[in-house]
């Protein structure tokens, strides 16, 4: 088996960014399988990441939006 995936995001301030993946799988009979998969990912932060100052959060502190946040990008094998 193979599944291939690929996305495109167009942010107004981080520009474009292609994200992807690609999974291989072999079923050698009905009970046994191997499989790997590599994807990339891509998070731009929200609005709220960057400003809404929320007063109170969850552990009794209190939080404030960062905006020198900068957008995740990652990597996935399995």
């Amino acid at each position: 088996d193979i599944q291939l995936s690929l996305r495109g995001d167009d942010n107004e301030a981080y520009g474009r960014q292609e994200t992807g993946g690609v999974a291989l799988g072999h079923a050698f009979d009905r009970s046994h399988r191997i499989r790997v998969s590599y994807g990339t990912s891509f998070r731009a932060p929200t609005f709220n990441d960057l400003y809404y100052p929320l007063e109170t959060f969850s552990f009794g502190g209190s939080y404030a939006g960062n905006p020198d946040l900068k957008p995740e990008e990652g990597r996935s094998v399995e």
